[in-house]
């Protein structure tokens, strides 16, 4: 009698605990999520770019969704945020119903269903068509402190920021403004000064030369410690004389003749592929291919305070062709110099004595000559990695070096298969093994009772 009273009190004691296990599971199951991303891109994770993005974001960040109360679409809101939540959970979501608040909808200015307001800093952005790409550049956009302006020269021919000609650089300026800055024509002739607000000049070769008086405007404007893109043309002499000496910058005669691009099966030999880069923070972790269809190579002496490094050479079998550059061209040796040469250099120095020091402006002075402007236009900016290297460039000379990481992302494995082996496991697994293991689990303790 007191033996089967015991085991009664087991048995009871054991669905208890058992339940209490459960129970702790079950909120420990909404405490805490313990996710594994399978797919071999890692498409359901972030990017180690949007989590570099993340860690440099000191202030809390708001996003408003403003949805209508399906839960597919909330969901897929939901499940986005909550990645970038993973990683920073400072990330406050938040929905709103449009057809419950029209006042608010049509004040802010949301277009469709699902839109997203992202808030930081007192800045804010919004997302249409949300996914990580378009969500991390929201964020990128407004931890930018500031406007960014992008001043570029305009009036002699030059390449155009915002146009659309194929020598024109207009779907690189698009890219920048998708990231915050702002592309603003500068024609000196008519304005006669450089605005003191300008974050970047751009400066490319035009079809005739510049004024004295607009000479002097650029040469103040890089004494004043403003920093400055230099895209240079091989086939045009150049209109910048003043500016070139007074970096101390030389170009070498002709243009860049490159026989080994014939091994990534590029057959004009003017084409510049770079394939290594020098150790600087805007090629760091820079992996991709960039081609520059014709580029002059550039030599400078560096003076008053200047530090120079090369950014984008050629290989060692290249030279500065001054003839025609064709397959059968042969290296002057007595005339023409040999690689590598460098096509792409980076200057920097401490800002000069008497430029604005505030917080936000107190970096280095900044410079980049590339002796191509080609590889950014609007014909050649969709090879490899040109546009990469545009953003680089534009961030880094912008001071947002630690965002410089940004990719967008794509997933290669956008269908799951099973071959047919792995299809009966599957489905031979939960219908076969599994009964057959809680069959004898059961046998077994129904007979270990028995014998008591």
């Amino acid at each position: 009698m007191r033996t089967r009273v015991m085991l009664k009190a087991q048995s009871a004691a054991f669905v208890l605990l058992l339940f209490v296990v459960v129970g702790l599971l079950a909120w420990i199951s909404n405490r805490f999520v313990l996710q594994f991303d399978w797919t071999s891109s890692g498409r359901n994770t972030l990017s180690e770019a949007s989590q570099m993005l993340l860690d440099g974001l000191d202030e809390p960040v708001q996003i408003t969704a403003y949805a209508s109360e399906g839960k597919v679409r909330r969901k897929a809101t939901r499940d986005l945020v909550d990645r970038y939540r993973n990683h920073k959970p400072d990330i406050e979501l938040s929905f709103v119903n449009p057809d419950r608040a029209p006042d608010e909808v049509r004040r802010l200015g949301i277009k469709s269903d699902g839109e997203l307001i992202v808030r930081y800093a007192g800045r804010s952005e919004h997302v249409v068509a949300f996914n990580e790409r378009t969500l991390t550049n929201a964020l990128y956009r407004v931890a930018r402190s500031g406007e960014r302006r992008i001043v570029y020269l305009t009036g002699h021919g030059e390449r155009d920021l915002l146009g659309k000609a194929n020598h024109d650089l207009g779907a690189f300026g698009a890219q920048l403004e998708e990231r915050g800055f702002t592309p603003i024509r500068l024609n000196l002739a008519a304005v006669g000064s450089i605005p003191d607000n300008t974050t970047l000049l751009v400066l490319s070769e035009g079809e005739i030369e510049l004024l004295p008086g607009e000479h002097a405007l650029i040469g103040e404007f890089v004494d004043r410690g403003g920093n400055l893109l230099w895209l240079s043309d091989p086939a045009k002499p150049t209109t910048l004389g003043p500016l070139a000496r007074r970096l101390g910058l030389r170009f070498l005669p002709g243009r860049v003749h490159e026989p080994s691009t014939r091994a990534v099966r590029v057959q004009d030999p003017t084409y510049v592929v770079v394939t290594k880069y020098g150790a600087h923070s805007i090629t760091k972790n820079f992996d991709l291919l960039t081609v520059l269809p014709g580029a002059v190579a550039m030599i400078v002496d560096p003076k008053d305070g200047w530090e120079v490094t090369p950014i984008l050479s050629t290989t060692g079998q290249s030279w500065s062709e001054t003839g025609e550059t064709t397959d059968a061209a042969k290296r002057d040796e007595d005339d023409e110099i040999s690689g590598p040469l460098d096509v792409g250099l980076a200057l920097s120095r401490s800002r000069p004595s008497g430029s604005d020091d505030s917080p936000e402006t107190a970096r280095q002075q900044r410079v980049v000559l590339i002796g191509d402007g080609d590889f950014l236009s609007n014909a050649y900016l969709g090879n490899v990695g040109n546009l990469d290297l545009g953003l680089n460039l534009l961030n880094w000379l912008g001071s947002d070096d630690a965002f410089i990481d940004i990719p967008a992302r794509t997933a290669a494995d956008l269908n799951f298969s099973l071959s047919r082996t792995m299809s009966l496991v599957v489905a031979f697994v939960p219908l076969a093994v599994m009964p057959v293991i809680l069959l004898a689990t059961g046998f077994f303790v129904w007979r270990v009772r028995r014998t008591r």
